[in-house]
């Protein structure tokens, strides 16, 4: 006869989530580290492998028209904020300037004066006296000198080159005993505005009796104005306008810009955003574009599409190339005869740029978009060659499906934060791991996804994250994680969730029974989670709200979800359930949809056994 043996008893064991990295939502739910969530929008990290959810943001104005920018100007006195909205610029309420191009726009400050590029005009705001302006930079164009010790049959030495912005220019004569007319270093001008003679004291003055060929470009006085009366020094100054329409279009159609310089230095804007071709200005004078300042980058089919800075280096990222070196680097020295020269000085292998307003900073790392995710241009550890590396593989599943030609990007409280699509997707600079289906990057950032924000312009004002939308309104991100009224978009709740990856168990193939589950919430006045498993096609409740973690505050009582404990440190919630799958895996599910109410996720613990 033979022996019956006994069943064995089903052996148990234990899932611990000790930390929460941030999302995955590449791999497959199977594939997910168990520290990362293939599900969780709206949390956020709060400490490292420590999230919650993320707080809400209010509508705090209302303009006519779409947003398309953010600028700041900043001086002793603090910053002042200009909104783009539409086809108006504006300081408050007030209109400041009223023929803006309805397209994103950009900024850059230098030298107390802040230039804005919309594709249209090149706009400058500044303080003139105790007022602000807001006029197109041509304006106030620096005017020229073309040439000096200038004969009056012609000659000279070539001194500064034609201002594009400007139709005004000088040249500077040394005149002779007996000339008249004075020759011009151009023909066919617009008119002369100005001649000024050298005193014996070194001043000017003022010369009106003469005649203008405008057709020749010659000036004719009266009388002979002489020789100077220092010698050596040019005696004859004229001003004369010649308007070339297409010289200010090169500058004024443009709408990327940057900061940079020789050695460096943070002293001049460079402007690109048509073709392969930018320009910069003068050292510390916006107003001075010269016909000379331009350099030519990528082939002639390639588009700029936007900068970063890398040590003492310009990096000018363009859409695409025939070789795949999509950014090329620059470096700024001066010539003997003082004038800046930009010269390559290297490039990068890598995706071209798709947007032009996703370029920022985070910690060191100089980020953009491509077609591949976000991308980093740092060098590779591998023989010091230079490739930009993927940085947001774990967001990629979901930030890929995106249209990234629209994305808008800025840094904030140490996350690099892009726009798309009505998400939110945030990159955290403090959290960042080795991950080895990317072999050619040096490591990945944890990432994190926000819902419901449908962003057209994005910035960083004053250490709090603003956004614009398509019909005009400006929102804001609270800051205080303390106080309730923070945790609502608008007034609407927040649905925030953690999703476990699925949980095979111990063997994928055995039989389990899942029986309790575990969670340690942050404690809050108003806070909460419901637990929910996902198993054999269906999404099943474990447990629901209750007022366990929440504490008491006479500051922001609310009577409905009033409770007497004090204690603020973490509660742990331990659920009792019974789960058989057939699927043999389950998915845990924590979230809070609750309207003013936020959560906090520490810890989770899964308790199942399994047998044969």
């Amino acid at each position: 006869m033979g022996k019956v043996k006994a069943p064995q008893s089903p052996l148990s064991f234990s899932v611990e989530i000790d930390k929460f990295l941030g999302a995955d939502l590449t791999n497959a739910p199977s594939y997910v580290s168990a520290f990362r969530s293939p599900h969780c929008p709206n949390m956020i990290r709060e400490s490292t492998g420590k999230v919650r959810k993320w707080i809400g943001w209010q509508t705090v104005k209302k303009y006519s028209g779409r947003i398309n920018g953010f600028h700041t100007y900043s001086d002793e006195k603090g910053d002042r904020v200009i909104i783009h909205s539409g086809t108006n610029l504006y300081f408050g309420d007030t209109v400041i300037y009223s023929q803006m191009n309805d397209e994103k726009s950009l900024s850059k400050q230098l030298n107390g004066k802040l230039i804005i590029a919309d594709g249209k005009k090149l706009l400058m705001y500044y303080k003139k006296g105790d007022n602000f302006i807001c006029e197109p930079v041509e304006n106030n164009a620096y005017v020229p000198k073309i040439v000096i010790s200038r004969k009056p049959t012609g000659g000279g030495t070539t001194y500064e080159p034609i201002n594009l912005l400007g139709k005004q220019r000088k040249d500077s004569f040394l005149g002779t005993e007996g000339d008249r007319t004075y020759q011009l270093s151009s023909n066919n001008i617009e008119s002369v505005d100005k001649v000024e003679k050298l005193n014996s004291s070194g001043g000017w003055d003022t010369i009106t009796d003469y005649s203008v060929d405008k057709t020749s470009g010659k000036v004719t006085f009266s009388s002979p104005p002489g020789v100077s009366a220092i010698t050596g020094q040019d005696n004859i100054v004229i001003t004369y306008s010649k308007l070339v329409k297409e010289y200010a279009e090169k500058i004024n159609s443009r709408n990327i810009m940057t900061l940079f310089g020789v050695n460096g230095a943070m002293d001049r804007i460079f402007l690109a955003g048509d073709g392969n071709r930018d320009y910069y200005c003068q050292m510390d004078n916006p107003t001075y574009w010269g016909d000379l300042f331009y350099c030519v980058i990528g082939q002639d089919n390639s588009k700029i599409m936007g900068y970063s800075i890398i040590n003492d280096k310009l990096a000018t990222h363009i859409d695409h190339s025939d070789n795949d070196t999509n950014i090329i680097l620059r470096t700024g020295s001066l010539l003997d005869d003082g004038s800046a020269s930009f010269t390559l000085a290297g490039s990068f292998t890598g995706s071209g740029a798709v947007s032009k307003y996703a370029f920022s900073t985070l910690e060191t790392e100089p980020l953009f978009i491509t077609n591949q995710g976000i991308l980093a241009v740092t060098p590779s550890d591998v023989l010091g060659e230079r490739y930009a590396q993927l940085r947001s593989y774990y967001l990629n599943g979901l930030l890929l499906k995106q249209d990234l030609s629209s994305a808008v990007a800025c840094t904030f409280d140490r996350f690099y934060m892009l726009s798309v699509g009505g998400y939110l997707f945030a990159l955290d600079g403090t959290q960042s791991t080795n991950e080895r289906n990317t072999p050619y990057s040096s490591r990945q950032y944890e990432g994190f996804y926000r819902t419901n924000v449908d962003a057209r312009c994005i910035a960083n004002i004053n250490n709090t994250l603003v956004f614009g939308t398509s019909d005009g309104k400006i929102c804001k991100f609270h800051k205080d994680y303390s106080s309730l009224k923070n945790f609502n978009d608008d007034g609407k709740p927040i649905l925030a969730k953690w999703t476990t990856p699925e949980i095979w168990g111990n063997n994928f193939a055995s039989k389990k029974r899942f029986k309790t589950v575990c969670a340690m919430i942050g404690s809050a006045i108003a806070t909460g989670v419901r637990i929910s498993a996902i198993y054999d096609g269906i999404t099943e409740k474990q447990s629901d709200y209750d007022s366990s973690a929440r504490y008491f505050s006479f500051s922001q009582l609310t009577f409905s979800k009033i409770s007497f404990k004090t204690d603020k440190t973490g509660y742990i919630l331990k659920e009792k359930i019974s789960i058989k799958p057939d699927s043999k895996k389950v998915q845990f599910v924590f979230e809070n949809g609750i309207l003013n109410e936020p959560i906090a996720l520490y810890n989770a613990n899964i308790e199942f056994t399994e047998s044969r």
